[in-house]
């Protein structure tokens, strides 16, 4: 079974930018806006010519927040529950942030092995002096994970420490399965139809977020779901509206990334509201 490393940290420092960048594609969803991701994002990458699997995580605050927000911490404390390395990403040019500090006081207490990304440190310029994050206690490590510069050093060392490790247990068996299914099948529908509701329902647990608000998915998510020795990756993804209907560049971006699962899906199962008439989008 391949180790599991978990890219963890607040809103907008740049996690998802890392994960394409280790994965080597265009993996989750980029944007400025904070709180772009929300579900655990899984995919195959490569450390220093190791093979692991990524999961990228929502922006982590322990601090309360609303229904929403607590189900993206707790999606990330999963994720760090399940890992054997962690990165925590975080903004070299904020310096230390007390959001920072609160996510490092939690990842101590996992007993997991943590490196720490000193993100957004463009290659030749001085930059805020990144070095006061080394006050966490992590070794630390300034990169730009948008230009790929200081990943060599941090794919070396995190070999170097998963070398030392056993792989994790867990559900991580059937996620790093991916791309060997027997079929992929895409969920397909309007916002807030119940897609995520049927996908933890067919996975006998709550591996997606959900809410009545619109909107929740915002990333086409693989999901392996094994029955009688068959393996399906049922692909989750965001909520489609009709054209005029989408303003936002992020919605949009959602919006491209459900038609794209569609374009690898054997089977797609378009959903419906029953409460609704079928309208023009279904």
């Amino acid at each position: 079974m391949k180790e599991l490393v978990a890219i963890v940290g607040r809103p907008n420092v740049g996690k998802s930018t890392l994960l394409n960048r280790l994965a080597g594609r265009q993996v989750a969803l980029v944007a400025d806006t904070p709180g772009v991701t929300r579900d655990r994002i899984y995919a195959g990458g490569d450390l220093a010519g190791r093979e692991v699997i990524l999961v990228d995580t929502g922006g982590f605050d322990p601090r309360p927040g609303d229904s929403i927000e607590q189900a993206v911490v707790e999606q990330a404390k999963a994720a760090v529950a399940e890992a054997d390395l962690i990165l925590l990403v975080a903004d070299a040019r904020d310096g230390l942030n007390p959001l920072d500090s609160a996510i490092a006081d939690l990842l101590r207490r996992s007993s997991r092995p943590v490196l720490l990304l000193a993100n957004k440190v463009d290659p030749g310029a001085a930059g805020r002096d990144w070095q006061e994050l080394q006050g966490l206690g992590f070794p630390t490590y300034p990169i730009s994970a948008a230009h790929g510069s200081g990943l060599d050093e941090v794919e070396t060392r995190a070999r170097s420490i998963l070398e030392q490790n056993h792989p994790a247990a867990g559900e991580t068996a059937a996620e790093e399965q991916a791309g060997e299914e027997d079929f992929r099948l895409c969920l397909l529908g309007r916002p807030n139809v119940g897609k995520s509701s049927l996908a933890n329902r067919l996975l006998g647990r709550q591996r997606q977020i959900v809410s009545d608000t619109p909107g929740t998915t915002r990333d086409a998510v693989d999901i392996v779901l094994c029955r009688d020795g068959i393996s399906c990756l049922l692909v989750d993804t965001p909520g489609v509206r009709r054209r005029r209907s989408v303003k936002r560049q992020l919605e949009q971006a959602s919006v491209l990334a459900a038609l794209r699962s569609l374009e690898r899906a054997h089977v797609a199962a378009v959903m419906l509201d029953a409460g609704e008439e079928i309208g023009s989008q279904d």
